[in-house]
């Protein structure tokens, strides 16, 4: 029992100091997700997106069979990175 009661107080340090890290932690995490995950991906979704535009207006311009498939499979394309971020949806 008194191993257990004098265990407590290393414990409470330990988590102090742990606790004292995590906004740090948290920083980097976010600053590592905004760089390595979302830009890339919203730049992706821009990409696709101007990619599907073309392909709407090529086949409003000229509608044929072609311009629908390829059209179909524009937002298809651009629909998949914005699937992909909707796990980190935030915001109003």
């Amino acid at each position: 029992m008194r191993t257990a009661l004098a265990s407590i107080p290393v414990l409470a340090i330990l988590a102090g100091g742990a606790c004292s890290s995590a906004p740090d932690f948290r920083q980097k995490l976010l600053e590592s997700w905004g760089h390595d995950l979302i830009l890339p991906s919203y730049r992706e979704l821009e990409d696709k997106a101007a990619a599907l535009d073309e392909a709407v207006d090529a086949f409003c311009g000229a509608p044929s069979s072609d311009g629908l498939a390829a059209a179909r499979e524009a937002w298809s394309d651009a629909r998949a990175p914005w699937k992909r971020m909707e796990v980190l949806a935030f915001g109003p």
